[in-house]
């Protein structure tokens, strides 16, 4: 309006209650003001008093509910064409714009497009969404934001000094919070209070009006969930029944005071987060000192479910009671440093990794150790070396007695291969996870498709100077790609930057004889070698489940 830069239309947005009418109207006065146009109307002129008074000619409210067809809209086309009676514009304000019918935005549009230069249009709603986009980008558009607490709150105290109304601040804070931002429903909410209670009023007939539940009562139930007291909880509980209060509000209710016992726990100025009187806040601060946050934030969760399930219960109560006794059966919650400390102890109590895979090499060749020691002592005692070998067929008995001194090191090669196994192992066993792992990370890094390729292989074959990588039959697509000539050059030199020297690299299918010759080779040897490893590994690992369960007190599903 300073600048003269009047716009044709605007769209005021925001919830309810929080002025956009009023505003509308100021901006009529601002237009139409004798002393104008000015962004501050006078308001005692002939012109602001009767928009004040809504007897104006040149201001036009309607209804956008029971106006919304495109016959009304039609209509308020024809009488466009006329000038104001008065004033400088014919101000059309539609409330509830959002209300209008497709057809009726349609006839509007075009006169959006091309609007008279003493019309001015003023559009308000409280849901933005449901108003066309070609509706919303001929318009200048304003969001109303909520009312503040603090600002519902001064605007009620203003209200009191000048009717004479005795009432606590504590009412008047949960008046405007029931407003949830609306200046007009606080106001209808106060209207109702001096009308039940007079101009004395108390603070329980607010609670009772109003169906809140109150502090002390709010404080004792969560008092009693945090002791772990349920009776005491289902108590307090029955006891909001009966003065009323439904499921919903005693679960939100209870919800709202996790919620500041949380703020409490957590700021250092929890009064100005929390919208309570500082007696309210002190005796909430009594409750807070006896929970951590995790146990507050548990609570605070199976609120939440709870709630979820009340929509389709058909007792209410029941879920409420249910969700009452859980959170008081619920026990405390560990926080995450005690958490990792016992499993750091329990860590501890176990064996490392690397000792945990050692007996299996030892338990898988017990009859190896004898045939191996007495290499050494052969050339003092040749007796007892001719007693060990005869279980084995492949050592010859007259070698360790003919040559005493260098042969019996060729000869006792068979036996240490188990004992070595660093050496000869990769070259029919599968390679360690790192390795596989690492490879699959560097061929995605080269080429992605072709890192999701080797996902379901497995390797059958890792050696100083070839890799073999099997696919099981139903993989018959991923293993044909990779053996194609450029595909598979990637995953050689993905091997060979991986390992650090040259491999050969193939792919085969397990199906295939050949490709698993080896590995059918070697599975029953392995599996027949060390059962009694792998219990032992088994009972270890249902020992260190068991210790988790035990500290997180949980349950194993499957």
């Amino acid at each position: 309006i300073r600048l003269d830069r009047v716009a044709h239309a605007y769209l005021f947005a925001g919830t309810r209650g929080v002025g956009k009418t009023t505003m509308a109207r100021v901006l009529a006065k601002a237009l139409n003001c004798e002393h104008g146009p000015t962004p501050d109307p006078c308001g005692t002129c002939s012109a602001c008093l009767e928009i004040t008074q809504g007897a104006s000619m040149d201001i036009v409210e309607i209804d956008g509910a029971s106006n919304r067809g495109i016959d009304e809209i039609r209509d308020l086309r024809e009488t466009l064409r006329y000038l104001p009676s008065r004033g400088r514009y014919k101000v059309y304000i539609i409330d509830e714009v959002h209300m209008l019918t497709k057809e009726a935005f349609n006839a509007l549009l075009k006169t959006l497009e091309e609007p008279p230069p003493h019309v001015v249009f003023i559009f308000a709603t409280t849901e933005l969404d449901k108003i066309p986009h070609t509706i919303i980008s001929r318009c200048q558009r304003f969001e109303f934001k909520r009312v503040s607490l603090s600002g519902i709150v001064s605007q009620l105290e203003h209200i009191i000094n000048n009717e004479g109304i005795s009432i606590s601040s504590t009412s008047l804070l949960r008046i405007a919070k029931a407003a949830e931002g609306s200046m007009r429903d606080a106001q209808s909410l106060f209207d109702q209070v001096v009308a039940y209670t007079g101009i004395e009023v108390d603070d329980r007939e607010v609670g009772h009006l109003l169906g809140n539940v109150g502090s002390e009562t709010l404080a004792q139930c969560l008092s009693a969930i945090i002791r772990q007291d349920a009776e005491t909880a289902l108590r307090t509980v029955d006891a909001l029944q009966d003065e009323g209060h439904d499921a919903v509000s005693i679960i939100r209710a209870l919800q709202e005071g996790l919620r500041h016992l949380i703020v409490l726990k957590t700021t250092d100025h929890p009064a100005e987060l929390i919208p309570l009187s500082e007696a309210d806040i002190d005796l909430l601060q009594h409750v807070a000192e006896s929970a951590s946050v995790e146990d507050i934030y548990g609570l605070f969760q199976v609120l939440v479910t709870s709630e979820q399930s009340l929509r389709g219960a058909g007792n209410p109560f029941l879920v409420l009671e249910m969700a009452v006794i859980r959170m008081a059966r619920i026990g405390r919650v560990s926080s995450l440093d005690s958490i990792l400390g016992a499993l750091q102890n329990l860590e501890k109590g176990l064996p490392e990794p690397a000792a945990a895979l050692q007996p299996i090499d030892i338990i898988s060749e017990p009859p190896a150790a004898p045939a191996a020691a007495p290499p050494p002592a052969a050339p003092q005692q040749t007796a007892p070396v001719e007693n060990e070998e005869p279980p084995r067929d492949r050592l010859q008995p007259p070698a360790p007695p003919l040559e005493p001194d260098a042969p019996p090191v060729p000869k006792a090669e068979p036996a240490p291969e188990p004992v070595s196994t660093l050496e000869p192992m990769p070259t029919s066993a599968v390679a360690p996870d790192d390795f596989w792992q690492a490879l699959q990370e560097n061929v995605t890094e080269r080429r992605p498709m072709l890192g999701g390729f080797l996902q379901p292989g497995q390797v059958l074959t890792h050696s100083d100077t070839e890799l073999v990588i099997g696919f099981a039959k139903g993989d018959d697509f991923f293993r044909t790609n990779l053996m194609e000539r450029e595909n598979l050059n990637v995953v050689q030199a993905a091997a060979e930057a991986v390992s650090g020297r040259s491999l050969q690299v193939k792919i085969v299918s397990l199906d295939d004889p050949k490709g698993h010759r080896d590995q059918a080779e070697e599975g029953p040897v392995e599996a027949s070698r060390s059962p009694s490893a792998n219990e032992e590994l088994q009972q270890r690992k249902r020992e260190v489940i068991q210790s988790v369960v035990d500290i997180f007190e949980g349950t194993i599903i499957t």
